[in-house]
């Protein structure tokens, strides 16, 4: 589609840019010879006549047609078992995949991919992450959760890959370090209330 898209284009910018020279031509030249030679041409056969017009209003339908996209349908998965095929929906991987984010408070945003293989998929997720010691644990436990949530939910076992791709990483928040309190000193006194002091 795309191809007779660029060729009609392509044709239509010929007989247009033809077009622009004469007019150009005659401009300059102050005549209109070469147009009425053209026109007359046409003119002279009827059949000539109604014949460019036709292919020149097919050339600008046709160019239109083929640019118009055609709307795919929704993306799915297949996998194979002995009892046939499994299609599941991309965008439901995807609703299962976003849902974790609930999980992980210092996660602010994550976009995930499905790219399916030969019986398996892999999944690469991009994050908005708040910095600090945790990010290395959180990607971790969410590539766990990923693969656990899949088999849970739509039943998929054959995850071969799950990547975590950190995009934008946020500063996260200063925990404020409060000073060591000093502790009272505390005065050991004898039984009268008077300080004990030992006698040497």
């Amino acid at each position: 589609m795309r191809f007779l898209h660029a060729l009609f284009g392509v044709v239509l910018f010929g007989v247009l840019l033809m077009t622009a020279v004469i007019v150009m031509y005659e401009a300059i030249l102050g005549t209109h010879d070469l147009s009425q030679q053209v026109l007359g041409a046409l003119g002279a056969s009827t059949l000539w006549g109604f014949l460019a017009g036709l292919g020149l209003f097919l050339l600008v339908f046709f160019y239109l047609l083929t640019g118009v996209r055609r709307r795919r349908g929704d993306p799915y998965v297949a996998f194979k078992n002995e009892n046939g095929t499994i299609s599941v929906r991309v965008q439901a991987i995807h609703t299962v995949i976003l849902e974790l984010k609930e999980e992980f408070p210092d996660i602010l945003n994550l976009r995930p991919a499905v790219v399916q293989g030969n019986g398996f998929i892999d999944v690469s997720i991009t994050l908005r992450i708040r910095g600090g010691e945790h990010v290395t644990e959180t990607c971790k436990l969410l590539k766990q959760r990923v693969r656990e949530s899949l088999m849970d939910n739509l039943g998929i076992a054959e995850v071969r890959h799950v990547d975590v791709d950190i995009r934008d990483l946020v500063p996260g928040r200063q925990r404020a370090v409060s000073a060591p309190t000093a502790q009272p000193r505390v005065e050991e006194t004898g039984d009268a209330g008077e300080d004990y002091r030992g006698v040497g």
